[in-house]
């Protein structure tokens, strides 16, 4: 047996892993392109010292049992609930340890930027009284000539803006990309078009290319040379899932309206935005 202190202690990561994706993440010309894209805010707000650790202190890393859940944002009270956990088909497969630890982590950034995109509106109504968004902007998205969305689920919201699409699963070729964190410096069209076109390349070209740079993404590439073949061509194949159902199965709490008796005086407004281009 051991304490709760010690199964938080015993997991693949911790805060300071967590951590790590905030201070590569939030200064990142990235996250001030896409500031830009939803609310026309120039400067680097989300890059100052004081901002990074604002997130990073009220960020924890548990275990979410609930199967619906693999994060959680509580708006009122600015606190972060973050988990990694992804569908059981790795963990009864004989992968190598570094590998599905590799594959978790690229989860939990996933996770750590969804979850941003539900708390950064609260952030900017609390940090700035003129900025009057509490909630996700509801944006409609022509992701191409033939598909567009509209949403104001703020996870999802920056899931098709970084990557086109929601991320349900990822398969290798993805999480090496998302992992490099170099990636972070390309502004959003580049990102999101770069990510997008690993579906036409090899996977030893992107662990090349990407690994440049990256000790971590080397040494995986060194464990995945010497696998055997059969297991070389599940991790090829293979989409991991995330460790959570659709949100459209059950109750959506982001937009979920509950009611009460009294009647009082709204304390924030909500803009409306106009339809967004992700080629703009």
């Amino acid at each position: 047996m051991y304490s709760a202190k010690g199964h938080l202690l015993l997991r693949d990561f911790t805060k300071n892993d967590g951590n790590i994706i905030y201070e590569k993440f939030l200064p990142s010309n990235l996250l001030k392109d896409i500031i830009r894209y939803l609310y026309k805010i120039e400067g680097n707000i989300f890059g100052l010292e004081s901002v990074i650790k604002t997130f990073e202190n009220n960020t924890y890393y548990f275990p979410i049992k609930n199967f619906k859940l693999s994060a959680y944002t509580d708006k009122s009270n600015f606190k972060i609930f973050i988990d990694y956990k992804m569908k059981e088909e790795l963990e009864t497969r004989n992968i190598d340890k570094k590998i599905k630890k590799f594959i978790k982590k690229a989860i939990m950034t996933v996770n750590i930027e969804h979850e941003f995109g539900h708390s950064h509106g609260a952030f900017l109504f609390f940090y700035d009284s003129k900025n009057d968004v509490h909630d996700s902007p509801k944006a409609k998205i022509i992701l191409n000539e033939n598909e567009e969305v509209t949403t104001n689920e703020g996870g999802y919201l920056f899931e098709y803006i970084l990557y086109g699409r929601k991320i349900e699963g990822l398969n290798l070729k993805e999480a090496i990309y998302i992992n490099n964190h170099d990636n972070f410096s390309k502004n959003l069209k580049q990102f999101r078009d770069d990510f997008i076109n690993l579906d036409n390349e090899p996977l030893n070209a992107v662990f090349e290319r990407e690994g440049k740079n990256n000790s971590e993404i080397q040494e995986i590439h060194k464990i995945f040379k010497n696998l055997p073949k059969e297991k070389q061509t599940y991790l090829e194949s293979k989409r991991f899932k995330l460790g959570k159902i659709n949100k459209n199965s059950f109750i959506e709490f982001e937009n979920y309206i509950f009611y009460q008796n009294a009647i009082r005086k709204p304390h924030d407004k909500h803009k409306k935005y106009s339809r967004k281009k992700l080629k703009d």
